[in-house]
């Protein structure tokens, strides 16, 4: 994958490449590794898989969403990549991996379902453990949160790209 995005970079503006390669890249690679979990899981297909696209268009929205926040505020601030990976490893411990939602107390629930990782993971559990499709108010936070993280990235980036040129 690397040896990918490095020739699209390679190429610079006047590529005839898509700007959307690099997320090509990462759904594919995902169907990939969806494929092989199949198999090696033994869990079975089911008709809640449908779902799984949408999922992951969702996570790539948000995630296009936090690279353009934080390599627009990495132009000016140099140690935002450290900044970045404490957020990460916060939010590892923020979504229900290594434990269930039910450990979490009523009173939390609607807010931390608003954490679009916690919502991703929780509708993947449904969708690959209990074969049933995602609720719709899970879908329906997750994409709020997705869609307006993508907005205020892509808003903040524009406002700073300006700028860039001086900085860099």
């Amino acid at each position: 994958m690397r040896d990918l995005l490095s020739a699209y970079q390679f190429r610079g503006k006047s590529s005839p490449w898509p700007q959307f390669f690099p997320i090509v890249c990462i759904y594919s690679y995902r169907l990939d590794y969806c494929s092989r979990w199949c198999f090696l899981s033994g869990f079975a297909v089911s008709r809640a898989w449908i779902w799984l696209p949408y999922l992951w268009a969702m996570e790539i929205v948000f995630v296009c969403g936090l690279a353009l926040i934080t390599s627009a505020v990495n132009v000016y601030l140099r140690d935002t990549r450290y900044l970045v990976e404490s957020i990460n490893t916060v939010l590892f411990w923020l979504v229900p991996i290594v434990y269930s939602f039910s450990v979490i107390p009523a009173i939390y629930g609607e807010i931390y379902k608003l954490n679009p990782l916690a919502a991703l993971i929780l509708a993947m559990r449904n969708i690959l453990m209990q074969a049933q499709p995602p609720r719709w108010e899970l879908l329906v936070k997750l994409t709020v949160v997705a869609v307006s993280t993508f907005a205020f990235g892509f808003i903040v980036f524009q406002r700073l790209k300006r700028r860039f040129y001086d900085h860099l």
